[in-house]
């Protein structure tokens, strides 16, 4: 077989992994870590691929009789080519060591066809008068999934990664700060390649803590990219503006005459220095699809490898495609979020909604099954942290001013109520022993 990956070579290569898989179990166990069966271009080697699987997952040997009796059993002997095929894929296979060199023509072949079909795709669906802008998200979408499938990742010895693990534990931090010490001390921020999720009823503050988590991070140099479908970016930053100035946001309204000549020192004077040294970066959309958030982190990511992703919030997004009810879109958002930051390597913070089961308790504080369309999103998610307060139910609370960060989910490690400062005048919230310069 000749290095050039010709029609005739990749026909070679898709008999040679079967042969190899026929006649070694290594072989078997080398391919099924690089490719799938639609990854095979003829398709009577997907249904004999797919039978090696299923007699080999049964634990039982895999020869040209257990493979034979396989495809019988379900019909699809004559199309898979019979017995005098199979015969024909061991004695055309030079050696089984050989399987991974021939899994990767395959797999190199499929990508390339994939390739093809998605950009004809989107053609066609551009001269049909569909939305360019709307078509390309969605193909940078599909091509991102297709690297993902196709790229092989490689095992690495644990020695390798024993100076940054080492450097994570002196530190004592795994990611990105949460913005509030005692947070960070139970999960150790927020790791690369991590779903995080922070979850709320309407009215707790959770853009409050979001912003703070972005300002944190933005504070220590780390690159953030906010995207939001709530709020415009002068929404955002006169929230930023209070929170960093410290100035009551009741008075940050347009013509206030309360805002003061003192408060208009403070915002000239913090504002544009923050600004300057901040990479904060803000993607503003009334309605879009998971697919471009996707591409829109990526973007970014390949500039900023630290990244910071913060999407406010889940409830309001959208995907491509069709679904048959609210919870499977709910399902393709956080499996496709989770697949992005763990294919880029970034943490991101996603805000969800809590429904109003916690409103009609006795106790309302709530819990991770409150989440709207939860079983998903707590499947897919790291950590889940819910917010509380007091003080939105009851207006004599004796912990007014305080907010509940309840970890309800915590790969990491443990899970615990933790307790934080609501500073929601402010559009802020602190450490509860908090210092009242900032960061």
């Amino acid at each position: 077989m000749s290095g050039e990956t010709t029609t005739e070579n990749v026909a070679a290569a898709e008999r040679s992994v079967l042969g190899s898989m026929l006649l070694s179990g290594d072989a078997i166990t080398d391919v099924a870590m690089m490719l799938t069966g639609p990854m095979f271009k003829a398709p009577a080697h997907e249904l004999i691929y797919d039978a090696i699987m299923e007699v080999s997952g049964r634990s039982e040997s895999v020869d040209v009789i257990t493979v034979g009796n396989q495809l019988a059993a379900i019909g699809e002997a004559e199309r898979a080519g019979g017995s005098t095929y199979l015969h024909q894929l061991i004695g055309e296979t030079p050696t089984p060591a050989n399987a991974a060199y021939y899994a990767h023509i395959v797999v190199n072949d499929y990508a390339a066809r994939e390739s093809r079909r998605l950009f004809e795709q989107a053609r066609y669906r551009v001269e049909q008068g569909e939305d360019a802008a709307r078509v390309k998200t969605e193909l940078d979408g599909a091509y991102d999934e297709l690297t993902r499938r196709t790229t092989l990742h490689g095992s690495s010895q644990l020695a390798d990664h024993l100076d940054e693990t080492t450097r994570r534990l002196r530190e004592g931090t795994h990611g990105h700060t949460t913005g509030l010490r005692d947070w960070d001390d139970l999960t150790g921020g927020f790791a690369p390649g991590t779903l995080n999720v922070l979850a709320a009823r309407p009215g707790m503050g959770k853009t409050a803590v979001a912003l703070h988590i972005a300002r944190a991070n933005a504070n220590k140099g780390v690159p953030v990219l906010f995207l939001s479908l709530e709020m415009g970016p002068a929404e955002i930053l006169t929230r930023i503006i209070a929170a960093e100035c410290m100035i009551p946001s009741d008075r940050l309204k347009l013509n206030d005459p309360q805002l003061t000549g003192q408060d208009w020192e403070k915002i000239e004077r913090v504002i544009p220095a923050k600004l300057d040294d901040w990479k904060f970066y803000l993607h503003a959309e009334t309605s879009t699809t998971v697919e471009s958030f996707v591409a829109e982190i990526r973007s970014y990511q390949r500039q900023h490898p630290d990244l910071l992703v913060v999407i406010d919030y889940l409830q309001l997004m959208d995907a491509a495609g069709r679904y048959e009810s609210r919870q499977t879109l709910v399902s393709a958002i956080t499996r496709k979020l989770k697949a992005a930051a763990l294919t880029l390597q970034v943490p991101i913070v996603l805000l969800a909604q809590l429904n109003r089961e916690s409103e009609s308790r006795a106790d309302k504080r709530p819990v991770a099954a409150d989440l709207r369309e939860s079983g998903s999103v707590e499947q897919d998610a790291d950590l889940v942290a819910l917010l509380h307060r007091e003080d939105v139910y009851d207006k004599e609370s004796p912990r007014a001013g305080e907010m509940d960060i309840i970890i309800a989910k915590n790969r990491s490690g443990a899970t615990r109520t933790l307790s934080a400062a609501a500073l929601l005048h402010y559009m802020d919230v602190r450490d509860m022993a908090y210092d009242s310069g900032g960061f």
